[in-house]
């Protein structure tokens, strides 16, 4: 079914490159189907050149961080933590997220910066007190 998405996804692309919310769904799949390296070859030079662009609307901005994040969870499952975490920082700084701040924090703690995560953690719960999964990290780090 994901792949299946995926091609669809990649038509309407070709239709409309603008639309950064198919990047979205496309880079969603790529996490969904352990496509790390398609995610990271194809769509990572791109949102650079998105983020050059001083996109404005405030629904692309979330769109484009979104996609920043979809591409550090990328690499975190390739491993490179300090690389998610950096990403994870440019996807906070287009637009600010409970997203942002738990994935963020799942790189760090990742590398063994328990302090930081939890800053992380505890941030993303004052954005979104209902964000369960920031909840469950710092529950899990703050034992």
């Amino acid at each position: 079914k994901n792949k299946k998405s995926k091609k669809l996804i990649e038509i309407m692309m070709e239709l409309d490159p603008t639309d950064l919310g198919l990047y979205v769904r496309l880079t969603d799949n790529y996490v969904l189907l352990r496509q790390s390296d398609t995610c990271i070859d194809n769509v990572e030079p791109m949102m650079y050149e998105w983020a050059e662009k001083k996109i404005m609307k405030r629904d692309d901005k979330m769109d484009l961080s979104y996609i920043y994040l979809n591409v550090a969870v990328c690499y975190s499952k390739k491993q490179n933590f300090r690389k998610a975490e950096e990403i994870n920082r440019q996807a906070l700084e287009i637009y600010d997220s409970a997203h942002g701040h738990n994935n963020l924090g799942v790189s760090l703690a990742e590398q063994g910066r328990k302090i930081e995560a939890i800053r992380e953690y505890k941030k993303a719960i004052n954005i979104d007190p209902n964000y369960m999964g920031a909840k469950k990290n710092l529950n899990y780090l703050d034992k």
